[in-house]
């Protein structure tokens, strides 16, 4: 704190001398112009050396190292490396990032927040944290509505997918309400985005505190090889009357997993159609709310009253359990398995379909044999105007400010640069994944795995992200439990999902929630009343 202290100090003094400077300079030119004496011949000098002298201060009050907290290869931390060895070699500023896994970022971030550390002057934040950082985090409206600071060229807001804009995007009274993403004002996620996005934020009170990078999104993976394959797809359209291809909503994705599963099909080049990801874990959890969405529940309302527990809800996580135990599509020990075990069992062949946050690949084996793979969107419910309801699970990682620390507006300019839509182009031999519609539409890019970034980019569009709540861990934690219950056959689905909601009430109202919604959730969920 005493370095900070000082620094201001070293500030205002040097304020204080450039404007004693500029005050003399005014009186000795109009001097000059009155009088057209010989020294005015050397004011041109003189103001030269103190513009010199001013500038050369600043610059030494400039940072030469900014401190950055990054997670892993969860965040395709090659190209952050990437981008800060350039960015130092452009500009002379060091970026010096401490990398974790996802847990040990977790920890060492809300280590520095307690703190009330200034050491990093950038995070990484994922998106469940959004809600607990967002209030030590600086608001980056400062700065994007300043026409002194924002680069319109390297920020250029049309370039963003719009749903990602509202990752980052919180009401500072209370950064958990409302819960739900789609819950805020349309203009957050609908787009498009434009500067006049973050001038209604401003005015309606909202703050904007991240710069999204390197978002993640549920897209399904199948044996192209197989799809592909004449006589299977004669043998489909026979049975199911429809030609086989990725399946489009929930009946066609059991046709078709039935179809590649040797226990319904003998003939199957697979053992299993699909994979799920099963195990009480967070892979659960956003599993689960893929189908939770698409089969229009909202897991909780704006009064954050739980809301998976209605009969939708009911329906939707009944299916998901049917699965594995009605139709056998999916093997039981995917109730073990988190995205890891997902992308090994599909990697080896051991399914015809996977859904997965990455581009999966086969074995090399299984490659050199002919072995493909195709990527489509996951499937959703049908309607009755024959429309289909896919909500995707997705999520972005953002970079946040430190609140804290005391190098606002160098880090704001740097992960300005390292988000711009330019720079984000160039990670595309990393297999990065970008925040900017752009990047998905440029040659280059599409020139590697253009089967994969369509129904990616597509996804991102209409994706389902996690609640905005202080608590979430805990309330992740308490779904996949009782799910879990359920999945092993200890509860009724409907009575799993019963008991949920009312833990939830309970963690939410020792939360504060309702007392400070003036909220009686037991109006709505009146069997949890104790």
């Amino acid at each position: 704190m005493m370095a900070i202290t000082v620094q201001s100090q070293r500030t205002d003094s040097l304020l204080s001398t450039r404007n004693h400077c500029a005050d003399n300079i005014r009186r000795l030119s109009r001097s000059c112009r009155h009088r057209l004496l010989p020294p005015c011949k050397l004011l041109g000098i003189a103001v030269f050396s103190v513009i010199t002298w001013y500038a050369a201060s600043l610059r030494a009050d400039e940072p030469k190292q900014l401190n950055m907290l990054y997670v892993g290869v969860e965040a395709n931390i090659d190209s952050v490396r990437d981008g800060a060895k350039r960015y130092e070699e452009q500009k002379g500023v060091h970026i010096n990032i401490d990398s974790y896994p996802q847990t040990e970022w977790r920890e060492r971030l809300f280590t520095e927040i307690a703190a009330r550390s200034p050491h990093y002057d950038i995070w990484i934040i994922d998106v469940p944290e959004g809600a607990l950082i967002a209030n030590h985090s600086v608001n980056l409206l400062d700065f994007i509505l300043d026409s002194k600071v924002v680069d319109p060229k390297l920020f250029s807001p049309d370039t963003f997918i719009p749903r990602l804009i509202v990752q980052a995007t919180y009401d500072p009274k209370h950064t958990w309400n409302p819960p739900m993403e789609l819950q805020m004002p349309s203009y957050t996620w609908q787009g498009p985005v434009t500067m006049d996005t973050f001038q209604k934020m401003k005015k309606d009170g909202l703050g904007f505190y991240g710069i999204p990078f390197h978002p993640n999104v549920l897209v399904l993976a199948y044996r192209k090889d197989y799809f592909d394959n004449p006589d299977y797809k004669t043998k489909f359209k026979a049975k199911y009357g429809y030609e086989l291809g990725p399946p489009e909503d929930w009946k066609q994705f059991v046709d078709v997993a039935s179809f590649f599963t040797k226990s319904a099909n003998p003939d199957s080049p697979t053992e299993y159609g699909a994979t799920l990801m099963a195990k009480k874990h967070e892979s659960l959890y956003c599993d689960w709310r893929t189908w939770l969405a698409s089969y229009g529940v909202f897991e909780i309302g704006k009064d954050m009253v739980p809301s998976f527990n209605s009969d939708k809800g009911v329906e939707a996580t009944q299916f998901y359990k049917d699965l594995m135990d009605k139709y056998k599509v999916v093997p039981q020990a995917a109730k073990t398995w988190t995205w890891d075990e997902v992308t090994t069992a599909f990697g080896s062949g051991l399914t015809a379909m996977a859904m997965n946050y990455h581009r999966m690949l086969l074995d090399p084996a299984i490659e050199q044999k002919g072995g493909q793979v195709g990527f489509a969107k996951v499937p959703g419910v049908r309607q009755a105007d024959g429309t289909i309801t896919r909500s995707p699970h997705y999520g972005s990682y953002y970079f946040a400010l430190n609140k804290y620390a005391g190098n606002h507006q160098a880090a704001y300019k740097f992960i300005e640069w390292l988000s711009s839509a330019e720079v984000q182009r160039s990670f595309a031999k990393y297999q990065f994944h970008a925040s900017r519609r752009d990047y998905y539409q440029d040659p280059e890019v599409l020139s590697k795995w253009p089967e994969y970034w369509k129904p990616f980019a597509e996804s991102l569009e209409i994706g389902y992200s996690r609640p905005r709540l202080t608590v979430f861990r805990q309330y992740s934690e308490t779904i996949q439990a009782e799910i879990s219950s359920a999945l092993g056959g200890n509860k009724s689905v409907k009575q799993a999902l019963d008991d949920a909601a009312c833990e939830v009430i309970d963690l939410f109202k020792q939360a504060g929630y309702y007392d400070a919604l003036h909220v009686d959730p037991y109006s709505k969920q009146p069997q949890c009343k104790h």
